[in-house]
């Protein structure tokens, strides 16, 4: 059996955020998108747009799961800056994402979002009902200055298809009807986690390394 890598690159439509860990009333992001989330994004979008093949059931979440886990495999995928991907790292004994700093790379591409619930007997906040959930932002600004104009945000990463799937989603054309929107993460009744590709390409060599 052969694989084959390609490197997609989508760009954010909309606050993302990827469950990690609470502090206090904040519910944290992971700062990258796990291949657990990809496979489950890329599972729903396929079986909600009438996918179908050899031994797959339209519309059958568990067989489509099943067979995009057998013949599909995911990296991490990360934010991509200047057609880098920002990757956490240790440089001596910094961790950093890309050339970011942690505080730099949070200031840039990280916010919040602070929702309550209304008690509708006083008509004002529920009490122990504030929370905050961190998102990676869909638009980030070119530099720290706030005069410049935000950029939309990109993320992406590897994607590794099989012979069986590389002539079902190893083209663009056909990776873009299938794939071409993917929502993931979690808040997605509040519209979280839209995504929107913009490329994919066989990765070679110097872009798997």
């Amino acid at each position: 059996m052969t694989w084959h890598c390609f490197c997609l690159t989508y760009e954010l439509r909309s606050p993302l955020h990827i469950g990690y860990h609470k502090v206090g009333n904040v519910q944290r992001t992971r700062y990258y998108i796990p291949a657990r989330n990809l496979w489950g994004a890329v599972t729903e979008a396929l079986t909600r747009r009438g996918f179908s093949t050899k031994g797959v059931t339209e519309g059958n979440y568990q067989e489509i799961g099943a067979w995009v886990k057998e013949h599909c495999a995911f990296g991490y995928w990360f934010i991509q800056e200047n057609g880098k991907w920002l990757y956490p790292h240790y440089d001596g004994n910094c961790l950093k994402y890309g050339n970011l700093t942690v505080t730099d790379f949070e200031r840039r591409y990280l916010d919040s979002h602070v929702t309550t619930a209304l008690d509708p007997s006083t008509t004002s906040a529920e009490e122990g009902s504030l929370h905050e959930v961190e998102f990676i932002a869909p638009y980030h600004p070119v530099k720290p200055s706030k005069s410049e104009q935000a950029r939309p945000t990109r993320i992406g990463g590897w994607v590794f298809l099989d012979d069986t799937a590389l002539p079902l989603l190893g083209e663009e054309s056909k990776w873009r009807t299938w794939l071409g929107d993917l929502q993931i993460g979690g808040e997605r009744r509040y519209g979280f986690g839209m995504l929107r590709l913009l490329k994919i390409e066989l990765a070679n060599e110097s872009q798997i390394d």
